[in-house]
């Protein structure tokens, strides 16, 4: 037995992850298919008949919403929501997720508070109006947009709102333009977009790191894709709304291109340097508009990509990305651009053909073969 950790190491360099060529996966799903057999003179054929119905009842769930879904059928990582279709509430609100562990208490400092509430006011797509409304009064540029942004929009919108000549009724946005109170409730894991994170400090010591986050960025040179780590979970609790808000305080990496980030032009494979960070200060994300991500990093003998590693997205369980489809809609037209020539057809009086008339009155005039015979008796 004393050969066998030299052969194993061979085997492993050669066949590389065990998940790849392992039978588990097969024989779990044979025994679940050999459960469904009710014909034992027929066992391929109730099989292949339970595989079918399976395939097209997953295939046809992906046309029903997910609160159609009964409880039973949801996965872990999509919670239902039972209360998000009868009380119409913020669009920011609506995130469909859920927390999970133990919480904590964390007291926000003027930095994190005034961080969070315009980040949250950027983001609510009902606030966007008084975004609009903000930018054309101050005659404010696409260069200065982001700093007067942070440092104005939060004070002229509560004052705004607030201002009973200006017929603000909604008290969601008077609730959102106050801002959030600075005890916010912290978490160690969340589930949203059918994913399950955790804080980096949560995911050390464990085998699956699900601290790696991915979100598009707006900034004044286009659209950015940053990449970091999660630090902190908060719900933000604002004074007159029901529901909290959940922001991620992640750290980012440097999402400049050749410096801390790289894509590879063939592979579109995206490197991230991982001792480079992200200048500005701009931690907190909706937690609905992250996705997962994890860094692999390249092996000892890449000198080359020595303190980089590959970003991988992971995809969601239960979850089929699709492109946006719009469906046509069918006008009709106010009037014709041609018209179809019209043959004429010659009008026909009688139907009668004289010139068969003399045949068939020849035909009935002769006597039957029976008749005759009868006569002549």
């Amino acid at each position: 037995m004393e050969h066998i950790p030299i052969h194993l190491a061979n085997e492993a360099m050669l066949g590389g992850p065990v998940h790849y060529r392992w039978m588990y996966p097969f024989e779990r799903f044979l025994g679940v298919s050999k459960k469904a057999v009710s014909n034992k003179a027929r066992v391929e054929g109730s099989i292949c008949t339970d595989y079918i119905h399976r395939e097209t009842t997953y295939f046809c769930s992906h046309y029903f919403n997910s609160f159609n879904l009964l409880p039973t059928t949801s996965l872990s990582n999509n919670p239902r929501l039972e209360r998000d279709d009868i009380q119409p509430t913020l669009s920011i609100l609506r995130n469909g997720g859920r927390p999970s562990g133990k919480p904590g208490h964390h007291y926000l400092t003027d930095e994190e508070w005034k961080s969070a509430h315009v980040h949250v006011l950027i983001n609510c797509d009902e606030v966007k109006p008084y975004l609009d409304t903000f930018l054309e009064n101050h005659l404010i540029n696409e260069e200065d947009a982001s700093g007067r942004i942070h440092t104005e929009f939060p004070i002229w919108l509560k004052a705004y709102v607030n201002d009973k000549a200006n017929g603000v009724a909604n008290k969601n946005i008077i609730s959102l333009s106050n801002g959030p109170s600075s005890r916010a409730v912290s978490w160690n894991m969340y589930f949203v977009n059918g994913y399950k994170f955790h804080t980096e400090a949560w995911s050390k010591g464990k085998k699956t790191v699900n601290c790696g986050v991915h979100v598009k960025g707006l900034t004044e040179g286009g659209e950015d894709d940053y990449y970091g780590t999660i630090n902190h979970i908060f719900e933000l609790d604002y004074f007159g709304l029901e529901d909290k808000i959940a922001l991620f305080y992640c750290e980012w990496f440097d999402p400049t291109k050749n410096m801390g980030t790289k894509v590879h032009p063939q592979y579109k494979i995206v490197d991230i340097k991982m001792d480079k960070r992200y200048r500005p200060y701009d931690p907190f994300i909706l937690a609905q508009k992250a996705r997962q991500v994890y860094y692999v990093a390249y092996p000892e003998m890449c000198r080359d990509m020595r303190g980089w590693c590959a970003a991988i997205t992971t995809k969601p369980r239960g979850h089929v990305e699709i492109d946006n489809i719009e469906d046509e809609i069918a006008y009709q037209s106010d009037g014709m651009s041609s018209v179809l020539p019209i043959a004429e057809i010659e009008s026909i009086s009688c139907l009668r053909d004289s010139s068969h008339v003399d045949v068939f009155e020849e035909i009935f005039d002769q006597p039957v073969r029976g008749e005759g015979r009868k006569d002549n008796d």
